[in-house]
């Protein structure tokens, strides 16, 4: 937060920039798991939506933030940040295709 400490939104993307989202600092943040967090714009959806996420006080690999909700997100390649080098179909239905 130093390097930019007015910041309200982030920008999730795949490395080929296919798949994306922008979210409001108050989505990301906090503690919640499998609740609606609100995505301002993304790659599937021009107009403010929601998707269900992860983001669990004693889980390391959390937040899990994905542009539809999270379990469906999980097969069908649509995780877009993990943390904690967490792999698994998380990882490996998306990062092959987009990295």
């Amino acid at each position: 937060e130093s390097e930019a400490p007015e910041y309200n939104e982030f920008l999730f993307s795949t490395g080929d920039k296919v798949k994306w989202l922008v979210a409001p600092k108050s989505s990301v943040m906090g503690w919640y798991a499998d609740k609606d967090r609100i995505i301002t714009r993304s790659s599937i959806n021009p107009w403010k939506h929601s998707a269900k996420w992860y983001r669990r006080e004693n889980n390391l690999e959390d937040p899990w933030i994905s542009l539809i909700d999270h379990h469906s997100a999980i097969s069908e390649g649509n995780v877009l940040y993990g943390e904690n080098s967490y792999g698994g179909g998380h990882a490996s239905n998306i990062l092959p295709q987009h990295d």
